[in-house]
């Protein structure tokens, strides 16, 4: 099915390979902790004295900073700069998160040991590229100081009592050039000298040092006669974090050290693998706390970890390990540390977790996954947990997974998960895979169409839209309607309903046709490589050569990815593209809606580690994990099943009022919807949920072939609906 605008996430560019591979073909991504210290570093220093090990956490600001924040060392904690702070505030934190104080629009380099904040601003003159500076005091209109710069670059960094302007500039032969002047705060010249390279500044209290970028060598100010004394340089494998209370922290991107400035002798904090973090990330002193705190750019769900010193014995010797299968052929190709849609719940749940630890199988290097994951079960080595994207749907049945509502009841009230997705997951009252997030599949139509129309039959759709080829037109083909109808939901069609089925099908395409207008190809190839779809998609829809939509809905307003091969779609984007109020109506034949699974994990029945394996989907279900508000999308793989992370979610989508806006083919669009309408008809697809639609398996294989041999003429239309139907009645029969 081919949807509207296409959203994908953008992916950093970072891969993290923690990969073992043990036995074949069957690879596990897992970290090595150190086994001297029950997963933990000690500090070999206090390890004998208290028996202090560090342990990671997931960090929380008291308010929302996003993952693109910048986060520098601050006297009290850290500096946090928000880019997508409208106000542009730079706000101070403790080792808790809790802010300390808003310094407004300013900059960390910008504060004074005295708490003073300081601006600078710069006007550049590309004519004859030179730039005009000018230095103001927080709260001042006129500047304290103005400067020039030809061909170069300045920067501002206030001292104790003075201010400091260090310049950079090449001549024409491609020299660089340094300098450093000192001013007093009214903007009196102190003192200037040139520099023998371009050095960064890094303060620690009332003291200032330069740290060169060639010689990796560090000078104290003397703030005196301004004065660059040498004290320490770095070694050839270490990398600067901070200065903190006299003492310097470097890594060497698999460990973290300290020692006092100038001292000799460096000392072993914590290994990054041992907490989960990730390697060659320079983590931030957080003040005087001995805590630091660490910038994931990878994780947007979770961007901040720190590190704090505990009492290794409130720590557990060792954890249990929890093993989870996947079947994931793209891991590789994204920037993520684990395979899976989970991936960010499971890095996390490895970073805080004290108890367990989630190690993942991915056999999507095996030449047949599926026939792996049977043979390793088989011989008794059986996951805790199971991702069924790429697996077979027919894995989560009573004779394989665990029930897991018993596990709900115990650690869920009614009001925190959604009522009737989770009712449509339950088969004869037992639970043998939980979705966290879902979208739902469902037929999109004019209000005014259907409003007291028969819609129980696909002959009834094609008679409403005057003819078969009008009720989707070029949007489904054979294959999508086969796919939507028999794989997997509901199964228990009569003989008189696959035939109505097999003969509308028969008037779709073979594929869904992608040019209806018959454009030329090189037009079509250039609107593929711009990623246009909107016009080309729904042309059908606006010219009314279309009245149904067979849509999987992710959302009450706008499109988003599912991660699928096909773009899920909102009710507000679609009822803009109709130009008119739309309904939902289920399949003909059905009841109500299927659940289509983003994410689906099961449990076998025959799992080892099911405390661990419930501690991780508990992990997962949190808000975090499920909606997307760092920039404002809503939800994050689908719609979520925990009642709290759809409220938060769908408020993100409360602030287009009834309009959606963007662009395709080159020019503006504006489509309008009835925000009460669309969020209505939400509610109706959730509250009428029946059953789980997955990918195909073995049955739908099978009615797939029987149909096709109707579509080539081989069956009559009365023989091929009798083979499907008596086909159904063995499935049911088997699984009942």
């Amino acid at each position: 099915m081919n949807k509207s605008i296409r959203f994908f996430r953008g992916l950093p560019t970072l891969f993290l390979a923690l990969c073992l591979t043990l036995g074949g073909c069957m690879p596990i991504f897992q970290k090595k902790t150190p086994e001297d210290s029950g997963g933990q570093t000690v500090p070999a220093s206090q390890a004998a004295s208290i028996g202090t090990v560090y342990a990671a956490d997931i960090f929380s600001f008291d308010r929302p900073v996003s993952p693109a924040a910048q986060v520098l060392p601050s006297p009290g904690g850290v500096y946090v700069l928000d880019p997508l702070d409208q106000d542009g505030t730079l706000r101070e934190f403790d080792a808790d998160g809790r802010c300390l104080r808003e310094l407004g629009d300013t900059r960390p380099e910008w504060i004074g040991p005295d708490g003073s904040a300081w601006r600078l601003e710069y006007t550049e003159d590309h004519n004859d590229r030179h730039t005009d500076y000018a230095v103001y005091r927080q709260g001042e209109a006129e500047p304290v100081l103005r400067f020039t710069t030809e061909q170069g670059t300045a920067e501002l960094t206030v001292g104790d009592g003075f201010l400091l302007i260090t310049r950079q500039w090449w001549d024409e032969s491609n020299t660089g050039h340094y300098s450093l002047a000192a001013y007093d705060p009214a903007g009196q010249l102190l003192h200037e000298q040139d520099l023998s390279e371009w050095f960064q500044l890094y303060r620690d209290g009332r003291e200032l040092y330069f740290f060169g970028r060639e010689s990796y060598e560090f000078f104290r100010l003397d703030g005196q006669n301004f004065s660059l004394n040498k004290v320490d340089s770095l070694k050839e494998d270490e990398s600067l974090n901070g200065i903190s209370g006299g003492l310097l922290f470097s890594n060497d991107g698999t460990c973290v050290y300290r020692r006092p400035v100038g001292g000799a002798e460096r000392e072993a904090l914590f290994r990054y693998d041992a907490l989960y973090l990730t390697p060659g990330l320079a983590p931030i002193p957080i003040g005087d706390s001995g805590c630091f705190l660490f910038h994931e750019f990878t994780n947007e769900v979770s961007p901040y970890k720190i590190a704090r010193p505990v009492d290794k014995s409130t720590l557990p010797a060792a954890r249990q390990t929890v093993t989870l299968a996947c079947n994931d052929p793209e891991a590789a190709n994204f920037n993520r540390p684990y395979p899976s849609s989970f991936w960010e719940a499971i890095a996390d749940f490895n970073t805080v977790s004290r108890d367990y630890e989630v190690v993942v199988k991915n056999y999507a290097d095996c030449p047949d996954p599926q026939t792996a994951l049977n043979a390793d079960i088989a011989a008794g080595d059986v996951p805790d947990l199971i991702d069924l994207e790429g697996f077979s749907s027919g894995l989560a049945t009573a004779a394989n997974a665990e029930d897991l509502l018993p596990y709900v009841e115990r650690d869920y009230d009614k009001d925190a998960l959604l009522p009737g997705p989770l009712k449509a997951m339950e088969t004869d009252g037992k639970l043998f895979s939980l979705m966290p997030s879902f979208t739902v599949q469902a037929l999109l139509a004019p209000a005014a169409l259907v409003n007291g129309q028969d819609t129980g039959s696909w002959a009834a759709l094609s008679a409403l839209a005057g003819s078969a080829e009008q009720v989707f037109y070029s949007s489904v083909s054979r294959e999508d309607l086969l796919k939507a109808v028999f794989a997997g939901g509901q199964r228990d069609y009569t003989e008189e309903q696959v035939a109505d089925i097999l003969a509308f099908a028969a008037a779709l395409p073979e594929q869904a046709l992608q040019n209806p207008y018959d454009l030329p190809q090189e037009e079509l190839e250039q609107m593929a490589e711009e990623g246009i779809f909107f016009e080309l998609d729904h042309r059908p829809i606006l010219a009314g050569l279309q009245c149904f939509e067979l849509a999987v809905v992710s959302g009450p307003v706008i499109p988003q990815s599912n991660g699928e091969d096909y773009t899920a779609v909102g009710l507000g984007y679609e009822e803009g593209v109709f130009g008119q109020k739309l309904t939902a109506l289920p399949l003909p034949g059905r009841s109500g809606f299927a659940l289509c699974p983003a994410q689906e994990m099961m449990m076998p029945l025959k799992a080892v580690n099911k405390d661990g394996a419930w501690a991780f989907l508990r992990f997962a279900l949190q808000d975090r994990y499920l909606t997307d508000m760092s920039y404002g999308m809503g939800f994050r793989h689908g719609i979520p099943l925990t009642r709290s992370a759809y409220e938060q979610g769908a408020r993100a989508w409360e602030k287009l009022n009834g309009v959606i806006s963007g662009s395709a083919d080159g020019a503006d669009y504006s489509l309008s919807y009835d925000p009460a309408n669309c969020d209505a008809l939400f509610r109706q697809l959730l509250d009428g949920a029946e059953g789980v639609q997955r990918g195909p398996d073995e049955l739908y294989t099978a009615v797939n072939s029987l149909a096709r041999s109707f579509f080539a003429g081989d069956k009559p239309l009365d023989q091929a609906a009798a083979d499907i139907a008596s086909r159904l009645r063995v499935y049911r029969a088997e699984h009942s």
